[in-house]
């Protein structure tokens, strides 16, 4: 009995202990009936054991330690959902290693794979930050240096010229991870750098470092050997891009020269374009194709765009935008035979890429706009048939 009353006397002791100190206020939230059934954790008297107030008492309890996740299989796992395109559970996946276990040997690499999901959802701000933290954060220099490449693309897309520019320039002037990048790598973050260049208004310099690269890279090559050279190719595509830039700087009025001057860089881009198809390279085929027929394009909706003179009724207004629709339809004629025969080149190989995709895109809004404007334009043409 004594046995008895000693042991209850030191449980009430201990459960007083651990549940009351001088600073908590006794009187805060509402009384716990004595017939409840839960079960209130106190304290952990040490990092297994945890002791409950219960119905019945008080207890001891192991405290079970969480399962811990296998990242390896995890990141296994992941690999084999993006190999099936299941994109989301791949993501899902990858983030939830890098959450969990941001040290993981496997983190850099889902950092990677993260950017490549995103490239292909075409999600290029979040293509950028994965790059740019796999590149900073693989431990292998050719890892580094794929990143690197993948980085700067993923910067073109996202149209973030100044940082594509610094980043580019500091890989290359200073090298941080000392990385041996070799002709063509240097060569294609070296036009990288110079599209930053054009893209942000700096023409001359832009130009200038694309020719220099054309002529290291055709320097004792025969013209069958820099047949199906990328960065070749890449150097011409500059060069067009450049000639684009200066094609949307100025607006087209109704002044004849400034037309003159929009057809005038439409042909230079697209000599420096054709140039590019011309290597080779069905990407920067489908990328150079893309460009003509987009100039052509926007050619179109800027002399679409233009006032209708208002002096005149509305029937002679009619008839006059139905005269210049047919002036102009040409060049939605031109623009989706280019895309038509750089699709059709793709298909050949199978190729798929963002440019192929914009292509068809481009070609389903000429045919909507091409049959808006015939159809309202019918009761003109039929006049004319008769």
């Amino acid at each position: 009995m004594r046995n008895s009353l000693t042991l209850f006397c030191f449980v009430l002791f201990s459960v007083g202990c651990v549940t009351v100190s001088p600073s908590e206020d006794r009187t805060e939230g509402p009384p716990v009936p004595a017939t409840e059934k839960r079960s209130t954790p106190i304290a952990r008297t040490d990092s297994r054991v945890a002791l409950y107030v219960t119905a019945k008492g008080t207890e001891l309890r192991k405290i079970e330690p969480e399962a811990k996740e296998d990242h390896d299989a995890i990141f296994a796992m992941a690999n084999k959902f993006f190999d099936l395109n299941r994109y989301e559970d791949s993501r899902k996946l990858y983030d939830r290693i890098i959450q969990k276990s941001p040290d993981h040997p496997m983190a850099p690499f889902c950092y990677y794979n993260l950017g490549l999901i995103n490239m292909k959802t075409l999600n290029w701000p979040a293509s950028s930050a994965h790059f740019q933290t796999a590149y900073r954060t693989l431990a292998k220099k050719e890892d580094k240096k794929d990143a690197l490449v993948l980085y700067l693309e993923a910067l073109k897309k996202a149209a973030s010229w100044e940082t594509l520019l610094s980043e580019a320039n500091t890989a290359l002037n200073e090298n941080p991870y000392q990385l041996d990048f070799g002709d063509e790598a240097t060569q294609e973050i070296s036009l990288r750098s110079a599209e930053a260049m054009v893209m942000m208004g700096k023409l001359e310099e832009g130009r200038r470092l694309a020719e220099y690269w054309i002529t290291e890279i055709r320097r004792g090559l025969s013209r069958e050997e820099q047949m199906f050279v990328p960065n070749l190719a890449l150097a011409f595509y500059v060069l067009g891009k450049s000639q684009v830039y200066e094609f949307g700087s100025f607006k087209l009025t109704d002044a004849m020269e400034t037309l003159v001057r929009k057809c005038q860089k439409i042909i230079d881009a697209q000599n420096q374009f054709l140039k590019a198809i011309n290597v080779g390279v069905i990407f920067w085929t489908n990328a150079a194709a893309f460009e003509i027929a987009k100039l052509y394009m926007d050619l179109y909706t800027e002399m679409d765009a233009q006032p209708v003179p208002q002096e005149l009724s509305d029937e002679e207004k009619h008839v006059y935008e139905c005269e210049v629709w047919n002036k102009i339809a040409n060049l939605l004629k031109k623009s989706r035979k280019t895309l038509t025969k750089s699709i059709d080149a793709a298909k050949r190989i199978n190729e798929d890429n963002e440019y192929t995709a914009m292509s068809f895109s481009m070609v389903a809004d000429i045919d909507r706009i091409y049959d808006a404007k015939e159809s309202g334009c019918a009761d003109i043409q039929g006049n004319r048939s008769r």
